[in-house]
């Protein structure tokens, strides 16, 4: 846990954030961004209620379903993202843990350089979407699980004490301040829970189109060491040393997307509690988004390469995290680029939008946030060209993916159609093979083999045993002594 004086240098990182409206100094006509945005979550908080803090019943309630519940939700997070989960192959590893196992995971690498605002803005985005969990209870595919495993009537209870305590930790983020010494023994003692990215080999790559990871095919001669690199890149990976991973790709020449070709991401969330358990894994997602986003950041991925990224690390960010990314979301559903036609055709636009930022130079992307939290009219047009690309790109990963798609079935009907082709050919040709002609030596008319030489019936013979007239042979062995 951070001591208190780290604390604060966390929360200076927000004050003092050039990517936030008002900090580190306010321009002209700009509103002071933390205040009114603090003010806003509070009055939704006195809204919402204050909540239930009951964990031990929540506790109670899961115990003997541990198993079907972390499989609901590893399901439900595989559709809820399924745009990201089949882009970029990601996997969800999702199980309760005891204090102790999530305490091995909590191995934070602290990083003060110069990239710091741009990742304290990420931390908090991703820390609100994960705190920002609500939709998770209202989502169909959970409830009717919950339902499934607990019957209607307690199912729906327990959503409810789910989202009390949801509404509970809400109130306690938004009202405490962060630098109170309490918080090290009530995170750990009731609600912890960590995530971080483990890195498998990939399975060999399927027909299936993706746009962003097609650099693989431009390094065809690569293949007699791919092996012993791909082994040495995973090692890498497992140790959580990008740096060592990308000198690995500039020695060998490797396009930049072959990591990513070659190994999967797969978040790693565990909590004590069920609402935890949610929590983890969302923020594990993005994370991963953060890797994606940000292939040239070393610090960055150092940080969340098989490195525990713990939540009770960060209480700043539950304070911020929720309003940040909340106004960013609504930001970006304002857009008169995302149509119904258009929400229905393309899953997970909002994050593929996080990752197209993430992408951009740290200058763009602060002045990018500190539009965006400002509601500017530069930022919306910006967004509405990021979103226009964004759309472009994803009509051609999906009409290339059907094409393939179409392409692979005919491909599959014509090799079927083709081998019973073959089949009726060999077929008509055994049928239609004409039998090899009995030759035949014709008897002479007439003819007197007691007048013949031996030579002449022995070679008479011969030609009849030849042709397989075996009634002749045998008649003119009659004449020969």
């Amino acid at each position: 846990m951070r001591n208190i004086k780290k604390f604060n240098e966390a929360e200076e990182w927000i004050y003092g954030n050039p990517g936030i409206p008002g900090q580190p100094n306010r321009q002209e006509g700009e509103e002071d961004y933390l205040s009114s945005a603090w003010a806003k979550r509070r009055q939704q908080i006195r809204q919402q209620g204050p909540g239930i803090f009951d964990l031990r019943g929540s506790a109670q309630a899961v115990r003997g379903h541990e198993v079907e519940l972390q499989e609901l939700l590893e399901k439900v997070f595989n559709n809820i993202y399924k745009g990201l989960v089949e882009r970029y192959n990601i996997k969800f590893d999702i199980k309760f843990a005891d204090q102790r196992s999530i305490g091995n995971m909590l191995n934070i690498k602290e990083s003060l350089e110069s990239e710091k605002h741009k990742r304290k803005l990420i931390n908090l985005v991703g820390q609100g979407e994960a705190k920002n969990m609500m939709y998770v209870f209202h989502n169909e595919e959970f409830t009717q699980g919950i339902y499934d495993i607990f019957g209607e009537d307690k199912g729906k209870k327990l959503i409810q004490m789910w989202t009390d305590i949801v509404k509970a930790v809400d109130a306690i983020d938004v009202n405490r301040p962060i630098n109170t010494s309490w918080i090290t023994s009530f995170v750990k003692n009731t609600i912890g829970g960590a995530c971080k990215i483990e890195w498998d080999k990939k399975e060999e790559k399927t027909n299936e189109a993706n746009d962003d990871f097609d650099e693989f095919f431009e390094n065809p001669d690569k293949d007699d060491e791919d092996e012993n690199i791909d082994d040495l890149l995973f090692k890498a990976l497992q140790n959580g040393d990008l740096e060592e991973a990308e000198e690995i790709q500039k020695e060998n020449k490797l396009p930049d997307n072959y990591i990513r070709n070659k190994f999967t991401p797969k978040v790693v969330a565990r909590g004590l509690d069920f609402t935890m358990l949610i929590h983890e894994a969302i923020k594990g997602l993005y994370l991963v988004l953060s890797v994606i986003g940000i292939p040239k950041d070393k610090d960055m991925a150092k940080e969340v390469l098989n490195k525990g990224y713990a939540i009770r690390e960060e209480p700043e960010e539950f304070k911020w995290g929720p309003m940040i990314a909340a106004d960013l979301r609504d930001f970006i559903n304002q857009s008169s680029k995302l149509t119904e036609d258009v929400l229905s055709k393309y899953p997970n636009i909002r994050e593929q939008f996080w990752i197209h930022m993430l992408k951009m130079e740290t200058e763009e992307f602060l002045e990018l946030f500190r539009g965006i939290l400002s509601n500017t009219q530069e930022a919306q047009i910006k967004r509405d060209a990021i979103l226009a690309k964004i759309i472009k790109n994803l009509h051609h990963y999906y009409e290339n993916k059907r094409m393939k798609k179409e392409f692979e079935a005919k491909k599959k009907k014509y090799q079927e159609d083709l081998k019973k082709w073959q089949e009726r050919q060999a077929q008509k040709a055994n049928q239609s093979k004409p039998e090899k002609p009995t030759k035949k030596v014709e008897e002479p008319i007439k003819i007197d083999y007691s007048t013949m030489t031996q030579k002449e019936l022995q070679k008479l013979q011969d030609e009849a045993i030849d042709s397989g007239d075996w009634e002749l042979a045998s008649k003119i062995a009659q004449y020969i002594k």
